[in-house]
């Protein structure tokens, strides 16, 4: 990285995002996700309306790769992920769930209009998409759903959600898209459930890659300046 090779160094400001974006020539998403996993590791500062600095920058230069990889997967590959294995699981569940399963789903959802502590929120919502891989019949889908709820507990999905806003108290958007599937899913209408999961989904896709309210503010008035 920059730090790294020495061009940036404590206390030095990195430039805007955008620049980072076209020097190394990759998406604005991506550049956010690495100054998350660095402020993770505590060797960048984000500064609201000011900028990201370095810190601790022989700490950059010495710090092993695999503490910065601890953060946890790319947000928005999971989110992919989830679009790719969840749409097609949603409309195999709605062909093969019995009267059970589906209640089991819909209990779910009243679960997550109930809560009040965003833990118990977040128990309910993982339970209902695991819940619907179950209900493919295919024992094989629940883990792989358990697992990519894993990675949405990590500590840089945790904090790009915390910065975006999706992570919160129960959101009324988030409850009537859940509903909608469980409609779909119950009238056994295969093509709506995957097409309400897939709306679902690209929601919660487009908070992550919204404009930041402090890490994008910050770049918004030093693009400004320069």
């Amino acid at each position: 990285m920059l730090i790294d090779a020495g061009e940036y160094n404590t206390s030095n400001r990195l430039p805007a995002e955008r620049h980072l974006s076209t020097r190394l020539s990759v998406s604005r998403p991506t550049i956010r996700e690495a100054i998350i996993a660095l402020e993770l590791s505590g060797l960048v500062d984000v500064r609201a309306g000011s900028g990201v600095y370095v810190v601790n920058a022989p700490a950059a230069r010495s710090i092993s790769i695999s503490l910065i990889d601890n953060a946890g997967a790319s947000p928005l590959d999971v989110v992919n992920a989830r679009l790719d294995i969840e749409c097609a699981i949603v409309g195999d569940a709605a062909r093969k769930a019995t009267d059970g399963q589906l209640d089991r789903i819909g209990a779910t959802v009243a679960r997550m209009a109930q809560a009040t502590q965003r833990n118990a929120f977040e128990a309910a919502d993982r339970d209902f998409h695991v819940a619907i891989a179950e209900a493919t019949g295919n024992s094989v889908l629940g883990p792989i759903v358990e697992t990519l709820w894993t990675e949405m507990s990590s500590p840089i999905f945790m904090r790009m959600g915390r910065i975006n806003g999706l992570v919160r108290e129960n959101e009324p958007w988030a409850i009537k898209e859940h509903r909608d599937i469980h409609v779909a899913l119950a009238a056994r209408d295969a093509a709506a459930a995957e097409a309400a999961m897939r709306v679902h989904l690209h929601h919660v896709r487009d908070f992550l890659q919204r404009d930041w309210k402090d890490i994008e503010s910050a770049n918004q008035c030093l693009d400004a300046a320069e």
